[in-house]
């Protein structure tokens, strides 16, 4: 059953991506945050908190359930990166895409993924059990988006223990299937 939700879930994602649109008012319970790196906005649950930085040249935001400024690390979250072709340190998108795959296969179980194209815009998104010693530790969710025009690439990652699935998921959903990107960055 929880497979089925999971799928259902990544194919939402695949249709409900804003590239380029305008900010619409904000769901109850959120408010809008614009990542002024990678040119997105993003819903921020309320209480939630968000860290912005630069790590090895690459522009992060960090949408946490915990406060990462004071704990310096988060059980529940969503980091976005955007990384502009010159960042990819002579790999292709294609290069990196694979890397990502082979890291999933590697640490856990890929319970589902998709693949979309919407104009310039490419997506492939995993929902992977990670497991340390054979033991479900982490569930993430990974969505993979490719500017075709422009040859960025953004990652949008949702990780929460496995226990906190069902429960963290319809806050997160909303945050990864309402982002707005910028078709020109």
């Amino acid at each position: 059953m929880i497979i089925k939700k999971i799928l259902i879930a990544l194919i939402l994602f695949l249709s409900n991506v804003a590239y380029g649109a305008t900010i619409p008012p904000a769901p109850t319970g959120y408010e809008w945050g614009k990542f002024r790196d990678a040119n997105c906005s993003f819903l921020v649950p309320k209480g939630w908190y968000v860290l912005q930085k630069i790590r090895e040249e690459v522009p992060e935001v960090y949408i946490t359930k915990e406060n990462m400024e004071k704990s310096g690390r988060y059980d529940t979250g969503v980091i976005i990166q955007g990384l502009k072709k010159d960042k990819l340190k002579g790999l292709s998108i294609d290069d990196i895409i694979k890397r990502y795959e082979s890291r999933l296969n590697n640490s856990g179980e890929i319970l589902a993924q998709t693949k979309s194209n919407e104009g310039s815009f490419s997506t492939k998104s995993f929902l992977t059990l990670l497991k340390k010693d054979g033991v479900p530790v982490l569930m993430m969710h990974l969505s993979l988006i490719v500017n075709q025009k422009t040859e960025t690439l953004y990652t949008i990652r949702f990780d929460t223990p496995p226990d906190s699935w069902d429960k963290q998921w319809p806050t997160v959903e909303l945050i990864i299937h309402k982002i707005i990107l910028d078709p020109n960055f």
